[in-house]
């Protein structure tokens, strides 16, 4: 006799971000991070999230500097610079991050904030002098504006925490400009300048090395002469601790200089690593960054460079511990290890301009890494806001016989997985364990060792009706915790309690299977193709889901080429979805966001019950929101729960549209649909452990070996213990029998 299930998969929250967080891994690959994430290719970086301009006011087009703030509550705040004002996002949770402020500012492609206290100041160079930003009530989803202090252009601002100086940098041919943030935060006095050159960038801090120059207040200055410091560029460094008479105490002209634009010192003080902005396009080198000794700050050296071996752009870069994040225009975030530090490794990317890696102005325009927990921000001048975390030192999960599709209700699954250290991770090999959830709570269940680094994980009794959620979690030797999903339990695995699936119908799309097109009167252009992606950068998806090859997907070629002005649709063939109960999936991309205008499009999925006579609508995708930005997610839902008595005629469409009066670029792209037919059959005979349908001695023997040797299978209740309760409760199963 079936019985029925609960609602299964019919609103997918944080699994439909797992899956677009965590998608299918490329067939071969080493890393798990060498998949394609959000669009973006990736190597040692999880991507987590996204939010594109479009979904702030503003009307914004552009994307330009980013910086962080974390609360008294330890909350975690993104603080965007846009071309028409500054976004606040919480990122606490960053599979799902919220926008929770905005401050309107001067139009400008150029503007930038720091955080002192519990506040931010923001400059531009539309102007407006500094606007001053109230962040105590972030919490509660309160940011407010205070007031502008000063006045004119700006191109950056640099902040000393530990002194409470901030230092207007750049604009209108301006060297540093100096206000005291701790006199007073909402109102910070000017109290000196320094204009001996235009200053594009600096970082000030207090000096830590011996010296003369111990606990005297420096600024290292991404500097040159001229307006905008096209002169004779150099990082130039100057005693400010005397803010009515700052004084230059050394500089140096660093080889194929041609324009100083940031830098960040190692956390020991003792080297600057400058990016030069225009250096890569002079001389066609591979990205180039500069590594000056400035251990003695009256006479620092240049000792060398290091390069990721693109040919973009390097642009902002930040230091914390022995590793330097490093925001390179269209080759996107590199991560390196300067455990040496007069020779940097790359370790890790993510790519945010697929494209190319050109030397241009587009893509990825800074970082943030000094979150506590972790997370990493990245503004992008065509994305807007990128949410991820390095990955490159980890312990590595794989299941060599995949994960489960569903888990048997008399428990025993067996889930084998292999776990390596990667990086600088050692693995403790007694640390595995299995976290598994049918809705009463979290079990912990320790795996058993079958071999180096391969484990079995076994799953309790559950309730054929549950859904389940699980993770696997492991310890390096130094007891650091790592878990796969990287994310749980925020963000974990789910599947169903079934005692059998079948799979009535899949189509990866490698072959015709029958599918059809119809468009509008009126599309111009954008219908459904079957192709292995061309990737055009304009929010096509740079790969097919499951790592076949092909997909459905619309306009399939690079350049101009999207849905524009009607519909296009896809129906697939009649589907015989009888049997039990019927589960569809099929992982989708859509992309309306391209160009920053508000868009209004969106991408509809309906069924049919009746061969295709009648339509119900299954989900919109849109207008707003993460999922109109591109990236794959794998959605499931309970057919019965739409039609309870799913037919023999069963269909599905998937229709993309151009249609409103913005103008926009939308592709859409469908890949993996599946119809699986699942059955929960009632627990017949859960005392038979030998599965020859009965209970006698073998079974009860069988039991008491495994409870001795201490097998999770002995393990009846999911406690993760095998002590009395388990005994007795398996001798009430015994006593059951088999009918």
């Amino acid at each position: 006799m079936r019985r029925a299930f609960r609602t299964f998969l019919a609103v997918l929250t944080l699994s439909s971000v797992a899956a677009a967080q965590h998608p299918q891994i490329n067939p071969g690959a080493d890393d798990p991070t060498q998949e394609k994430s959000g669009g973006f290719s990736a190597e040692g970086v999880l991507f987590l999230g996204q939010i594109p301009f479009s979904d702030f006011p503003g009307n914004s087009t552009l994307a330009n500097d980013c910086w962080g703030y974390v609360s008294p509550s330890g909350r975690e705040y993104a603080l965007l610079g846009l071309e028409s004002g500054l976004g606040v996002i919480e990122v606490s949770d960053p599979l799902h991050p919220a926008i929770i402020g905005w401050i309107d500012g001067p139009d400008s492609l150029w503007r930038d904030v720091k955080v002192i206290g519990d506040y931010a100041y923001v400059v531009s160079e539309g102007g407006s002098g500094i606007q001053v930003v109230d962040l105590r009530q972030v919490d509660s989803g309160a940011v407010s504006f205070v007031r502008q202090v000063g006045s004119g252009a700006t191109h950056n601002i640099a902040a000393n925490p530990d002194t409470g100086f901030l230092y207007r940098c750049g604009g209108s041919g301006n060297g540093l400009r100096i206000y005291n943030a701790g006199a007073n935060p909402t109102n910070p006095p000017f109290v000196g300048e320094w204009q001996e050159a235009y200053v594009h960038d600096a970082q000030i801090v207090v000096w830590q090395r011996p010296g003369p120059y111990l606990g005297r207040e420096l600024a290292f200055c991404c500097s040159g002469l001229g307006d905008s410091g096209f002169t004779d560029p150099r990082l130039r460094i100057v005693d400010v601790t005397d803010k009515a008479n700052p004084i230059t105490i050394g500089s140096v002209a660093y080889s194929n200089r041609q324009y100083s634009h940031q830098g960040w010192l190692t956390p020991d003080q003792h080297y600057f690593y400058l990016d030069d902005e225009l250096d890569e396009d002079a001389y066609r080198y591979t990205t180039r960054t500069r590594i000056i000794d400035v251990s003695d700050p009256t006479s620092p050296v240049e000792v060398g460079w290091f390069t990721s071996g693109s040919t973009s752009i390097d642009h902002n870069l930040y230091t914390k511990g022995n590793y330097i994040y490093e925001s390179n225009y269209r080759s996107g975030l590199r991560i390196f290890d300067a455990t040496i530090p007069t020779a940097p490794v790359q370790v890790a990317w993510l790519d945010t301009f697929p494209a190319d890696d050109a030397v241009s102005f587009d893509g990825n325009w800074s970082n943030y890494p000094y979150f506590p927990s972790g997370t990493i921000i990245l503004s992008d001048i065509q994305q807007g806001l990128i949410i991820c975390r390095e990955f490159f030192n980890r312990l590595d999960f794989a299941y060599p016989d995949g994960q489960p599709e569903f888990f048997h209700p008399d428990g025993g699954t067996v889930i084998r997985v292999d776990v390596e250290g990667a990086g600088n991770v050692n693995l403790d090999p007694d640390s595995i364990v299995l976290h598994f959830d049918n809705g009463s709570g979290e079990v912990q269940i320790p795996a058993t060792e079958i071999g180096a680094g391969m484990y079995e994980l076994r799953t309790p009794s559950v309730d054929c009706e549950a859904q389940v959620s699980w993770w696997v979690s492991g310890r390096s030797l130094g007891g650091d915790t790592f878990t796969d999903p990287p994310l749980a339990p925020m963000d974990v695995f789910t599947a169903m309690v079934a005692s059998s699936s079948l799979k009535a119908f899949q189509d990866a799309f490698e072959t015709q299977l029958a599918w059809t097109v119809t468009n509008s009167v009126g599309l111009s252009s954008g219908e459904w193709q079957r192709g292995v992606p061309a990737n055009g950068n304009r929010g096509d998806p740079p790969a097919d889901y499951d790592g076949s090859g092909k997909c459905y997907l619309t306009d399939n070629f690079a350049g101009d080429s999207d849905v524009d002005g009607g519909t296009t649709t896809l129906t697939s063939p009649s589907i015989d979805a009888t049997g039990g109960r019927a589960i569809l999936s099929y992982a989708r991309w859509f992309n309306n966001s391209y160009g920053g205008n508000p868009q209004q499009d969106v991408f509809l999925v309906e069924v049919s019950n009746n061969d295709g006579a009648s339509w119900t609508t299954l989900e919109t995708v849109g207008p707003t929101g993460s999922e109109v930005i591109g990236g794959w997610f794998h959605v499931s839902y309970v057919i019965n729960e739409v039609f309870p008595a799913p037919s023999n005629t069963f269909r599905v469409r998937f229709t993309a549209s151009d249609l409103s009066d913005f103008p926009s670029v939308v592709e859409a792209a469908i890949d993996d649909v599946s119809v699986r037919i699942v059955e929960c059959e009632p627990t017949q005979c859960p005392g038979d452990l030998t599965g020859d349908g009965a209970t006698d001695s073998e079974d009860f023997f069988l039991y008491l070996d495994l409870f001795a040797a201490g097998d999770s299978r002995a393990d009846i209740d999911g406690d993760g213990d095998r002590d009395g309760d388990d005994f007795f409760q398996y001798l009430d199963l015994f006593a059951q029998g088999c009918p």
